[in-house]
């Protein structure tokens, strides 16, 4: 039988920089190529595509129903095969689920025409947050093989395709289909990939029985009732914002603000998935036996995260509507303004993306729910009220981006003081 190798935390720097490099270059290939989509496609179009971007990221963060992150926990090779299957079969099956009935809805609700009444958008967004959701496991997968170069080899495949396909598809004057269609390339290249690399390890029909991945599910319940629900309402309120902005002050604005945060989020995807991995490997442990050093941890790398994080983002301040007006062509102007009003929520963001995950390493599953149903009720108040007092466009990015970072900031105190308070028999 397959025996399972420990799960630890490599620290073997050259390992660490290899994985930085590659994913640090997968993921700068899309945005190398921004100039050249800003000048094939519309800010109304990226504002379709946004709306897309939307629905596909919240549908694939919460597919699996967050069982996923159960699989680096696993004591054995037989419970984390099992956890790793059942997490696949219900991203497949949630996400077609969702799909089809967000399309039924739309044709029975909304006018003929409308994109949410669109069989094929519909289609891409199942696929897109199929895909999503099985990088996410199979990249843990990967990292308990301790195969930590495979998701970072798998960036590079994924950016090759956002790159190229959405350009070729704007040449041939796809309109906001382009996009659409690029952004699935992406992510389906970027399972495939992975796929492959953890293929030898994954791939024992021996460990893998209808029993064991009915206790996976029974065993990760957890995750299910709280997590999952957390992350829907975290990834929700970062991104249904979009939406509204399309539905409420145009298009344009909304395609504005998705290629802001395509630009700002970046430095998170960037630095922030391989900073993750190695403090999700090292935290995974002490969160088990020594909660005074994961204090250590968290603190650490949270401060060297706002270090580095002032270095990213302060300057954008100086950057000169000219300078945005060359790079990206004159109907993108005004998009330095909008960049600017989002830097508090960019930077909040990258701090808590890597170390985020830390109130489901200790078993604080909960409280990471209420602190995300603050979030959400904040930023809905937030539209709702500048809805009603028909506040302009920029003043409710404005608003949602400091409401966004105070909500942040008090989750990481909460998160920290759960940590000191803790004790390795909680688990």
């Amino acid at each position: 039988m397959t025996t399972d190798k420990p799960f630890k935390y490599n620290t073997k720097i050259t390992t660490f920089l290899e994985s930085s490099i590659l994913s640090i270059a997968g993921q700068l290939l899309p945005l190398a190529v921004l100039p050249a989509l800003t000048r094939l496609y519309t800010p109304d179009e990226f504002g379709v595509f946004a709306m897309f971007f939307a629905a596909a990221s919240v549908l694939g963060g919460v597919a699996a129903l967050r069982m996923e992150q159960g699989i680096v926990l696993e004591a054995g090779p037989e419970l984390a095969h099992a956890t790793a299957a059942t997490s696949i079969g219900t991203a497949a099956g949630l996400a077609l689920t969702v799909a089809a009935t967000g399309y039924l809805i739309g044709i029975m609700l909304l006018p003929v025409g409308t994109i949410w009444a669109n069989l094929p958008f519909w289609g891409g967004i199942a696929l897109a947050a199929f895909a999503q959701a099985a990088m996410s496991v199979l990249t843990l997968m990967a990292l308990r093989a301790e195969l930590a170069i495979a998701p970072a080899r798998a960036k590079i495949v994924q950016g090759v395709a956002l790159a190229i396909v959405p350009i070729g598809l704007g040449l041939a004057g796809a309109g906001a289909a382009g996009l659409v269609l690029g952004q699935v390339a992406g992510f389906l290249f970027g399972a495939a990939a992975l796929s492959v690399s953890v293929g030898p390890w994954w791939r024992d029909a021996r460990l893998l029985t209808l029993a064991r991945c009915r206790a996976a599910w029974r065993r990760q319940r957890a995750y299910r009732l709280y997590a999952a629900p957390a992350l829907l309402l975290n990834t929700g309120t970062k991104m249904l914002p979009v939406i509204l902005l399309a539905a409420a002050w145009g298009d344009g604005l909304a395609g504005q603000v998705a290629v802001a945060q395509r630009l700002l989020f970046a430095p998170a995807r960037l630095l922030g998935q391989t900073v993750s991995h190695f403090y999700i490997a090292r935290a995974a442990r002490l969160a088990r036996t020594n909660p005074e050093a994961l204090a250590g941890l968290f603190t650490h790398t949270m401060f060297r995260l706002v270090l580095v994080g002032s270095l990213i983002f302060l300057p954008i301040f100086a950057i000169p509507d000219d300078l945005v007006a060359w790079a990206l062509g004159e109907e993108w102007r005004t998009f330095g303004r909008v960049m600017k009003l989002l830097v508090p929520l960019a930077w909040a963001d990258f701090i808590l993306f890597p170390i985020g995950q830390t109130f489901n390493l200790i078993n604080k599953h909960a409280a990471g729910l209420v602190f995300d149903l603050v979030y959400a009720a904040l930023v809905a108040s937030v539209f709702i009220g500048c809805y009603l007092t028909q506040v302009a466009g920029y003043n409710v990015i404005l608003m949602w981006s400091l409401a966004t970072c105070l909500c942040y900031v008090t989750s990481l105190a909460g998160c920290y003081t759960l940590i000191i308070n803790k004790h390795p028999s909680d688990n």
